[in-house]
């Protein structure tokens, strides 16, 4: 018994002791709530560099407070895309992240102030590349990165992007590849104004996961054809010759008209003809009303427009198609994951119309746990935002506001019972009440009614008496 009780004394201590180890594994790569304020804001730069359009990065992220202090939060700051109409470019250096044996979770809020009428609020994990030196202050819009995530709206074009870039291991270059857009995103980020979680989870066995308010809305395999459709990872194998050209005689019509098939001699193809029995009118005027030509109308020997019958073309060759050459940018590749570029910092390098967009909980993780720990505090401003704006359904929006209002002033309820309860209680008494007729008293017209069939009746009975005595008499 002694050696039962101490080897699952031991089991315990082991499983305890495994969970501690798991639990310090976790790292945390970068993370940002803003609410330090200006204080941490100085480690973020902002580049000085010009896009490839000669166009300079004038847009200014501020910290500014974006949900006041109630009973359940604190004041609460963010970065603010301050200004309508600009570009913009800052970000922070994070620690590596490599793309190993641990996942990568990437998560951020993004609340728009005010309509996002066009522009992205995505952000870019810069990449590590040992060929290119990295330095913030000259990030521009052709910056490498190895990830780009987050919302990108213009007009009707609603969007939650994920893209990689990918070394192509042929030739050396950085190709992107985009996922496929996700069903709905309009109606999860872009149709309030409150603060929407984004999560991306990219895991070693290259499953990927995105969610919107900590549910899941996309699932796939990095690099797959059936996910990233839009641009995909792998190359064609083959590509068509750039030098083949169809041949001048080659005959691609499979068929062709019977040249035996000739149009009758009296087919009639015209649709209208003028009306016979319209005759000119007297006061016609050629000078004034110019030369008088009469109404038109259908053609009843009209037999629409002939068509010779086709037959199969004797000279036809097929569909040409240029001669296929092996692909020089092909490759394979089984594990992309494991071939993404390493993160070294974190940018928002941006164009939008629209000013206001604000930008919080910002971590980059390799575990969930830590990601969903950290989404601690967006989740009780977001419980505010919806008792505020609302969530979306009416009964849900009415409770709120109800259970807001009773808490400030108990007696309400006694006025929301009799506001609910005393039309129930009338609508239940009238819906008895004509379920028995019979308890209703006669109308006045009904008794007048009775009243005259019993005189009539009495007349009757008297008359019949009278015809009795004649007879007798």
């Amino acid at each position: 018994m002694a050696v039962i009780q101490n080897t699952a004394v031991c089991a315990l201590l082991f499983a305890v002791a495994a969970t501690i180890v798991s639990t310090a594994q976790a790292r945390i790569y970068f993370e940002d709530d803003f609410d330090t304020h200006q204080e941490e804001f100085v480690r973020w730069i902002r580049s000085e560099a010009k896009r490839g359009d000669d166009t300079s990065y004038d847009g200014e992220f501020k910290i500014e407070l974006v949900d006041n202090k109630t009973e359940t939060t604190e004041d609460n700051y963010a970065m603010v895309a301050t200004q309508a109409n600009q570009h913009y470019a800052l970000s922070c250096i994070a620690d590596m992240f490599e793309f190993q044996d641990k996942p990568l979770v990437v998560q951020y809020s993004v609340r728009f102030q005010q309509p996002m009428a066009c522009g992205g609020s995505y952000m870019k994990l810069i990449a590590a590349d040992e060929a290119r030196d990295l330095s913030l202050g000259n990030l521009k819009d052709d910056t490498l990165y190895s990830i780009l995530f987050g919302p990108d709206k213009c007009g009707g074009d609603h969007n939650l992007r994920f893209i990689f870039q990918f070394k192509n291991p042929t030739t050396g270059t950085y190709r992107e590849v985009h996922a496929n857009a996700i069903p709905n995103i309009q109606t999860l980020i872009y149709m309030d104004k409150k603060s929407h979680l984004v999560t991306l989870i990219l895991e070693p066995n290259n499953n990927f996961q995105i969610q919107v308010d900590e549910n899941q809305v996309a699932a796939g395999k990095l690099g797959s054809v059936d996910d990233f459709s839009e641009r995909t990872l792998i190359p064609q194998k083959t590509i068509d010759d750039p030098d083949d050209s169809k041949p001048e005689d080659w005959v691609d019509d499979k068929e062709i008209d019977d040249p035996a098939d000739v149009k009758p001699g009296d087919w009639v193809e015209e649709a209208q003809i003028e009306d016979p029995s319209a005759v000119k009118p007297d006061d016609w005027d050629d000078d004034m009303d110019g030369d008088w030509e009469p109404p038109t109308i259908a053609n009843p020997e009209y037999k629409g427009v002939f068509k010779a019958k086709r037959i199969e073309n004797t000279a036809y060759k097929g569909i040409w198609r240029p001669k296929q050459l092996d692909n020089p940018e092909y490759f394979v590749e089984t594990n992309p994951f494991s071939k993404l570029l390493s993160i070294v910092a974190v940018s928002f390098e941006l164009w939008t119309i629209t000013e206001g967009t604000a930008y919080d909980d910002i971590i980059i993780t390799d575990d969930l746990d830590e990601a969903t720990a950290a989404a601690k505090a967006w989740r009780k401003q977001r419980d505010v935002q919806d008792t505020i704006e609302g969530s979306g359904s009416f009964m849900i929006d009415t409770f709120n506001k109800v259970s807001t209002a009773t808490k400030e002033k108990p007696w309400l309820w006694g006025v929301y019972a009799l506001v609910l309860f005393v039309p129930i209680y009338f609508l239940f008494f009238a819906t008895s009440s004509e379920s028995h007729p019979q308890a209703k008293a006669p109308s006045t017209e009904a008794a007048k009614s009775e009243d005259k069939i019993e005189e009539e009746e009495e007349e009757e009975e008297e008359e019949e008496d009278k015809k009795e005595e004649t007879k007798d008499e």
